[in-house]
């Protein structure tokens, strides 16, 4: 359970060279995280001085991309697929791993539409 300041507040900056530690710790409640060491290690790799942490903040982008992934699904009466549906049949081409990532190769993008038994493009 999130203690219950972790969403309330105003934006809020912190200054890396003296809280960093403090940041970090902020979401230490949220348990282990790979994808969160990797961002704070490329942080600091990247020499970032400051960090704006946006309360509630909203990626309007994934948001609508997310919506249009689900969208395909009632539009065409096709079983909903997770992302971690997608990840799923896209690894099956993968052979390497890259973060960041260069995006997926067609071969990927080709078995992410038939491996999860997708209709093809414009049916």
């Amino acid at each position: 359970m999130l203690p219950p300041e972790f969403a309330a507040g105003p934006p809020r900056r912190f200054t890396l060279a003296e809280q960093f530690d403090e940041l970090k710790e902020r979401y230490a409640c949220l348990g282990p995280s790979d994808t969160l060491d990797w961002v704070f290690e490329h942080v600091q790799r990247q020499g970032a001085t400051e960090a704006l942490l946006e309360h509630e903040y909203v990626d309007r982008d994934y948001r609508d991309e997310y919506a249009n992934f689900y969208y395909h699904h009632v539009l065409n009466d096709t079983p909903a697929r997770t992302m971690s549906d997608i990840v799923g049949a896209a690894s099956e081409a993968e052979t390497e791993r890259v973060v960041p990532s260069r995006g997926l190769t067609e071969e990927q993008v080709g078995s992410t539409r038939v491996d999860p038994g997708m209709p093809p493009s414009g049916v």
